[in-house]
């Protein structure tokens, strides 16, 4: 049986259905691709731009109690205020132990809980077993106390003759008297520092003597003074009847409130200038001007203001300072601060200044119903007034700093930084 074999042949209208059909997708696709990049573009229309502007009407400008001034300019004067914390002195701390085993006799010298005690003090008592390495004990701080006399007469010595000096140029007012002053409050407490050694030496030797009769006479006891090396507050009272110790075992914790220390915050542009001087900070402490003594940068960075905070101790000789009270001083730059007084610089409210993320900021009004986030550097805080730099053109290009005439927000700053973070598409943090 033969197969018939067809050839095949050329159908030019299946073709022209086969190129029809192929155009058609490649339309489609165009259209669903060109449809896509529109919605994209719509849709990023709509979404929030980051800005620094915030748009009210008239209506809600009121509403907010939105208020504004203009920023005026000043000069930067050599004095500064300065704000501070007193915060605990760890070197004031004296702590009283019992210096060997025995039994604590309490009589009616021993201090109460917040009581004053001076340097030299007997507060009582120790009954302590007579041994060899007791006696020797005693005889090795006996030499010590010893010792340290005569340096401390040598002080007093040349005080002496420093007060001598100034008494008759401060009393023709040739000098201020704030200097003799300063030389006689040194000489108090050197001269009170060689009795304080005097009674020690004394105390020293009267015991170390009872303690070698009773060694020779073979007592089995004697009794050894508990005298005070430091001058201060009792804060802390672990024993208050007559009992027996062990050595080394807690007494008492006395806290000498006549130096403190305070952390400053300096608000200086240039840090390394006041770090190069080390000027001294005056408060007022217990009615008299007091200079602190400058001991060093804490290494921290207030979280709120941004500024540096160092370390400055003072006498309060009146004991009118706590930790944790806030006090007000007065640092005098002098010529140090000329390099800003070269450069303009404003004065505004401080209820015109915000912190955000830790850095300063603030609001101008740029028109009749806008009003623009500002970055601002400041430069000292004087009760309810703030000083900061004043602004360049190109600063002012970038949102840093303001113009002398501008005028900044001063009421509703903290509504205004909201519609910001709501206007820019959510928090920022």
């Amino acid at each position: 049986m033969r197969q018939v074999r067809q050839s095949s042949k050329y159908h030019p209208n299946a073709a022209l259905t086969l190129w029809v059909c192929l155009i058609s997708i490649i339309g489609c696709r165009g259209e669903r691709g060109e449809e896509q990049e529109n919605k994209a573009e719509a849709v990023s229309a709509q979404s929030p731009r980051q800005t620094t502007s915030v748009n009210l009407q008239t209506d809600q400008i009121e509403r907010l109690g939105i208020a504004t001034i203009p920023a005026t300019a000043v000069t930067l004067s050599d004095t500064h205020t300065v704000y501070g914390r007193v915060v605990p002195n760890p070197n004031t701390t004296y702590d009283v132990f019992a210096p060997y085993a025995g039994e604590l006799i309490v009589d009616s010298k021993w201090p109460s809980l917040a009581a004053t005690v001076t340097k030299g003090d007997v507060v009582g008592s120790l009954k302590v077993r007579v041994s060899p390495e007791i006696v020797a004990d005693l005889r090795s701080r006996l030499k010590e106390s010893e010792a340290r006399l005569p340096s401390d007469l040598d002080a007093v010595e040349s005080l002496s003759q420093i007060v001598k000096g100034l008494q008759p140029v401060a009393n023709k007012q040739i000098l201020s008297r704030t200097e003799l002053d300063a030389a006689m409050a040194n000489l108090a407490k050197a001269q009170a520092q060689v009795a304080s050694d005097r009674s020690i030496v004394s105390s020293l030797a009267s015991v170390l003597a009872e303690a070698e009769i009773s060694e020779d006479t073979h007592s089995s006891h004697f009794r050894l003074p508990l005298v005070l090396s430091k001058s201060g507050q009792v804060t802390d009272l672990f024993v208050s009847t007559s009992c027996f110790v062990e050595a080394g075992q807690h007494l008492a914790r006395i806290v000498d409130q006549s130096k403190q220390i305070v952390r400053f915050e300096i608000p200086l542009s240039n840090y390394s200038e006041f770090e190069k001087t080390q000027n001294a900070i005056t408060v007022t402490v217990g009615g008299s001007e007091v200079k602190g003594r400058y001991l060093g940068d804490t290494g921290e960075v207030s979280p709120s203001s941004q500024l540096r905070q160092y370390l400055f101790e003072f006498k309060d000789e009146g004991r009118s300072l706590r930790p944790g009270q806030v006090i007000q001083g007065r640092l005098d730059l002098g010529a140090q601060v000329s390099d800003v007084q070269t450069n303009s610089v404003l004065e505004i409210p401080s209820s015109a200044l915000l912190y955000h993320q830790g850095l300063p900021l603030v609001f101008v009004k740029i028109s009749d119903e806008a009003f623009q986030r500002r970055s601002v550097q400041v430069l000292s805080f004087a009760e309810s007034k703030v000083v900061i730099r004043s602004s360049s053109d190109t600063s002012r290009d970038l949102q840093i700093g303001v113009a002398e005439g501008e005028s900044v927000v001063t009421s509703g700053t903290q509504m205004l930084l909201s519609r910001l973070f709501l206007q820019s598409g959510g928090d920022d943090d």
